[in-house]
C-alpha cells in the first residue's frame, strides 16, 4: 500500500490494516485516498447539520441517573453520524452506497439519510429484520433496493455480503458499516471521524456538568461507535475515557472484514471489537469494565467522580 494519510491512519498498533487479496489492494488504495480528500473538504462538517436537520437526530441532553449525583445518562445518536458521513461520501465520489442492517433502526436511519441526499442506497437486511414485511415494504418504497435471500440461503451476515459487492467493485459502491468498528483501511478511522461528529458535542456536554471536577465518558466496548468517535476527536483529552460490556468468557485475535482485530465471546454468539478501540485498552487510553447495570456499577465506584453514561 503506497497511501499515507495524516487523518486516517491504517494501523492502531498491530490492529487494523489493509487485509484483501492482492488484486484488489490498488483500487482500495485509491480509494483511501479519495476519502481522505473528500472528508477533510473545509464544508464537509457544515453539511453534517444540514443532512441531519429534520431526521430525528435528538440533541445531547444528559439526564441525572436516579439516586445518583454525579452519574448521567445520555441515549447516543452517534450511527446518524455515521451513516450520514458515508451518505455524504458517496454522494461526493458518485457511488451507491450498500449495507448490511442488522435492525429495523439501522435500515431506517440509512434510508432517511440517502433519500435526503438522493444517493443510491442497496441494503442486505439479516433474516429477522428481513421477517418484517411491512419494514421490507416501507424500504423499497424509498427506493431501497433490498436482498433478503442472501442471509436466507446461506450466512446469516448482511455485512458480509454488503462489503463483498464493494471490494469487487469500490470504484462504483461504498459500502457503510453501521454494525461494526472495523473493515480495511480507511474504514476504522473514517468511522470514528464521522462519530467525532457526534461526541464532540458529548465531550461538551459532560465538561459543562462536571463544572471543574474530573470527568469521565462510558461507553459502550462493542460495536463502539461511540468510543470510536471519542478516540478520533480531539476533545476527548479533556475526559477520562472507560468502556462497559457484559463479562467476556474468550477473546480470540481475527481477520475480519479485511482488518486485523478481536473478537469476544459471549455464550454463542461473537462480538467483532474496534482494532482502534483494542489499541486503546492495551496502550491504557481507556479503561475496560464489566458490566451488565452500567448504571448502578458507576453509581457505587468509589472515587469515580463524575461519569456520563452512553447508550450506544
Amino acid at each position: 500500500m503506497t497511501a499515507k494519510q495524516k487523518l486516517l491512519p491504517p494501523y492502531f498498533g498491530k490492529w487494523g490494516g489493509f487485509f484483501v487479496p492482492d488484486p484488489m489492494t490498488p483500487a482500495l488504495d485509491d480509494f483511501a485516498s479519495l476519502a481522505e480528500e473528500k472528508i477533510t473538504r473545509s464544508d464537509f462538517k457544515s453539511q453534517f447539520e444540514l443532512v441531519l436537520s429534520g431526521v430525528g437526530v435528538a440533541p445531547v441532553d444528559p439526564k441525572p441517573v436516579p439516586n445518583s449525583q454525579d452519574v448521567y445518562s445520555v441515549q447516543s445518536t452517534v450511527l446518524y453520524f455515521v451513516a450520514a458521513g458515508y451518505a455524504l461520501l458517496a454522494q461526493a465520489s458518485g457511488r451507491e452506497l450498500v449495507s448490511g442492517a442488522y435492525s429495523e433502526t439501522q435500515a431506517l436511519i440509512l434510508t432517511k439519510i440517502c433519500e435526503k441526499l438522493s444517493v443510491p442506497l442497496t441494503l442486505w437486511l439479516n433474516v429477522a429484520t428481513g421477517a418484517d414485511e411491512n419494514l421490507v415494504r416501507a424500504l423499497e418504497d424509498g427506493g431501497v433496493k433490498v436482498n433478503l435471500d442472501s442471509c436466507r440461503a446461506l450466512f446469516d451476515e448482511p455485512d458480509m455480503y454488503a462489503f463483498q459487492r464493494f471490494i469487487a467493485d469500490p470504484e462504483h459502491y461504498l459500502w457503510a458499516t453501521l454494525n461494526t468498528v472495523t473493515g480495511p483501511y480507511p474504514y476504522p478511522a473514517m468511522t470514528g471521524y464521522f462519530a467525532h461528529f457526534y461526541t464532540d458535542k458529548v465531550v461538551e456536554a459532560a465538561s459543562k456538568l462536571a463544572a471543574g471536577r474530573p470527568a469521565t465518558i462510558a461507553a459502550a466496548g462493542y460495536p463502539g461507535f461511540s468510543m470510536a468517535g471519542l478516540l478520533f476527536g480531539a476533545g476527548a483529552e479533556k475526559v477520562k475515557l472507560v468502556t462497559y460490556e457484559p463479562p467476556v468468557e474468550k477473546e480470540r485475535e481475527e481477520c475480519y472484514l479485511g482488518a486485523y482485530t478481536r473478537a469476544a465471546m459471549i455464550g454463542k454468539k461473537d462480538f467483532i471489537l474496534s482494532p482502534m478501540l483494542v489499541s486503546a485498552w492495551e496502550g491504557g487510553r481507556v479503561e475496560r469494565f464489566y458490566t451488565c447495570a452500567p448504571y448502578q456499577f458507576f453509581a457505587e465506584k468509589k472515587g469515580a467522580g463524575f461519569v456520563l453514561v452512553l447508550e450506544d
